[in-house]
């Protein structure tokens, strides 16, 4: 992305900022702000603008809520509420939103969580736009007019691409709710894609995978599987042995937002994958020749800049 001038727009970087404030602030010639933060012994959650805001007519938040998800929830909500002191137009900048898996109720007696972070957010007047990168389903931006998808399969498949990747390679989902992404990344790579089914109990956790019919088609290629979120690594794992049984000669993952919860990474790569593909949008980094990040940082400021003016 070539370097915009937007002067008029402050930056402010929340304590879950995975360092895109520090790269818009060059990437915009605009004036950064930085919040400090601190944990009482309680475990209550301060933080405090570190310098007075100027004359900018906007401001971008920017806030990624992993890990500690609820204080880097409540972090926007301080943010906010401090900036009821000005008079400034808000923009917000969410690289990985919490919650967003509980975007319907599964169960009688449950909340829809993804509908509450976001109706706290988008209740304050001031603020215009939220920029939600990848999230987990398209439910946020039909239900608030103010929500804004960044899709980061598009922006990670555009990089893939430009490391010559074989089209050999056939496309794998992990479930039906991501046949979309495999759909996206497939027309990018320019070769086939196959979804597999994925059925969760609800009240258990435990997780079924079934391949589909066409599973033969990984037979004597690589493949990749592509989603928004590698948490716990069991769906990906599991889905990794049904293609490396089916004779898939080598495996990757490209996932916006890899958690690596526990064993996570540990867990994947031992369950056959041979490199995994991953964003940038989260604090947690792991240090391993088999995870590389993808650094998203120009493609997502060229998209804001766009858009927010």
């Amino acid at each position: 992305m070539n370097r915009r001038d937007l002067r008029d727009l402050g930056i402010i970087s929340l304590p879950g900022d995975p360092g895109y404030g520090s790269r818009f602030k060059e990437l915009f010639n605009s004036r950064l702000y930085i919040v400090h933060q601190r944990i009482f012994p309680d475990g209550e959650t301060y933080i405090r603008l570190v310098e007075d805001l100027q004359d900018e007519k906007k401001v971008l938040i920017i806030q990624s809520m992993f890990p500690e998800q609820d204080r880097r929830f409540f972090e926007i909500l301080q943010i906010l509420d401090i900036l009821d002191n000005y008079d400034k137009e808000i923009y917000l900048l969410i690289l990985y939103m919490a919650y967003a898996r509980q975007d319907k109720v599964f169960l009688k007696g449950e909340p829809v969580s993804a509908r509450i972070i976001m109706r706290y957010i988008t209740q304050n007047n001031r603020v215009k736009k939220i920029y939600v990168a990848e999230p987990h389903s398209d439910y946020v931006s039909k239900e608030f007019s103010k929500i804004h998808s960044i899709n980061l399969i598009k922006i990670m498949g555009e990089i893939l691409r430009g490391k010559g990747i074989s089209r050999r390679m056939v496309v794998v989902s992990p479930d039906q709710g991501g046949a979309e992404r495999a759909k996206v990344l497939s027309e990018i790579l320019d070769t086939e894609y196959l979804v597999f089914k994925k059925y969760r109990d609800r009240y258990t956790g435990s997780i079924k995978t079934e391949a589909p019919e066409n599973i033969e088609l990984v037979k004597g290629r690589e493949t990749i599987i592509v989603d928004d979120i590698l948490s716990t690594g069991g769906t990906v794992t599991e889905v990794a042995s049904f293609l490396k049984r089916s004779g898939s000669e080598r495996i990757y993952v490209l996932c916006a937002h890899c958690l690596f919860v526990s064993d996570a990474l540990n867990k994947v790569l031992s369950g056959g994958v041979n490199k995994i593909f991953c964003g940038n949008t989260v604090k947690r980094f792991v240090e391993d020749s088999r995870v590389e990040y993808f650094d998203l940082s120009n493609s997502i400021g060229s998209y804001i800049a766009e858009n927010i003016l």
